[in-house]
């Protein structure tokens, strides 16, 4: 399986073909944007952070194609 953009495994294999088929011309014309990339998990590995606000984007699940991760990180101070 192919971890989406929001760092969770889509449980629909149609989803992660799909995903990743796309994802080999993505790049290309959105500036090195990766779908496939666990963004949330990675930011949350590089600090230490005092306040974690992440969520799936408005009206967002589990199958959805694209979905996103919207947040804040706040920094330790």
């Amino acid at each position: 399986m192919l971890a989406s953009s929001n760092g969770y495994l889509t449980k629909n294999n149609f989803t992660d073909v799909a995903i990743g088929a796309i994802n080999i011309i993505w790049p290309h014309f959105f500036n090195g944007c990766n779908i496939t990339r666990p963004t949330d998990e990675w930011l949350l590995q590089v600090g230490d952070w005092e306040e974690v606000n992440l969520r799936p984007g408005p009206g967002e699940g589990k199958y959805d194609t694209l979905p996103h991760v919207m947040g804040t990180l706040t920094k330790s101070r």
